[in-house]
């Protein structure tokens, strides 16, 4: 009798990816990401270099991270009790117009520094509001025995974005000596980011359902922290 441990069936690197709606899903954050980090970028040497005051580049993060620091637990509670679907595609329509606002915005000679942050603030809103229902869909978009699998292709398309669009945003800064051209590839980006998320119909499974409002938000972050961890 063969007493040999019985081994786990070798799940494979890409297995995440057989589901479209996350390849979509994954397609529509590596883009919103990439971009937000370019606009930081690409602000801050901008307003750097229009001051020289360090500060108001300061201001740049802060106006980001401001509205997710005090609108988390709001957000998590609206993406228990409404559609995730919606809420997702209704925060990134907005951050694509506010995005939009500030490019022509910038066209103007010296745009007022108060309309800057102004319009920084209502997209880090907006931003604050995707956060937890992008969080927690991704075990609605795949199989259970993929789920891990695909918690760790968001986590590394994350930190991708975080890489990737720094040096993206100092490239098109640097060979284009301003930063009208950062502004217009990140509207492109952020008119994508919306598009895919049209595309892969997010929650297609609990779409004709009210069943998914009953998983809280924080208990599905933490089912996909377990499933990593395993």
């Amino acid at each position: 009798m063969d007493a040999s441990p019985v081994q786990p069936s070798r799940i494979p690197p890409l297995a995440a990816f057989q589901h479209r709606d996350f390849r979509y899903y994954l397609s529509a954050r590596f883009l919103g990401l990439t971009s937000l980090q370019m606009l930081n970028v690409a602000l801050g040497q901008y307003l750097y270099e229009r001051t020289k005051n360090p500060l108001y580049l300061g201001l740049v993060g802060l106006s980001f991270f401001a509205p997710k620091f005090l609108l988390t637990l709001i957000a998590g509670q609206v993406a228990d009790r409404y559609d995730r679907r919606q809420i997702i595609l209704s925060c990134r329509i907005i951050q694509f117009f506010s995005v939009l606002a500030l490019l022509f915005a910038m066209r103007m000679a010296s745009p007022p520094l108060p309309l800057i942050y102004g319009i920084l603030i209502f997209l880090g809103v907006a931003i604050a509001f995707d956060g937890p229902p992008s969080q927690s869909i991704v075990p609605e978009l795949v199989d259970l025995k993929h789920l891990s699998n695909a918690v760790t292709w968001n986590s590394s398309i994350v930190q991708l974005s975080f890489i990737s669009g720094p040096v993206a945003a100092g490239w098109l800064y640097a060979s284009s000596q301003g930063i009208m051209v950062v502004l217009y590839v990140v509207t492109a980006m952020r008119f994508g980011s919306p598009s895919w998320s049209i595309s892969f119909g997010i929650g297609r499974r609990f779409w004709m359902s009210p069943s998914h409002l009953g998983t809280p938000w924080s208990r599905e972050c933490a089912m996909s922290s377990r499933n990593v961890s395993s």
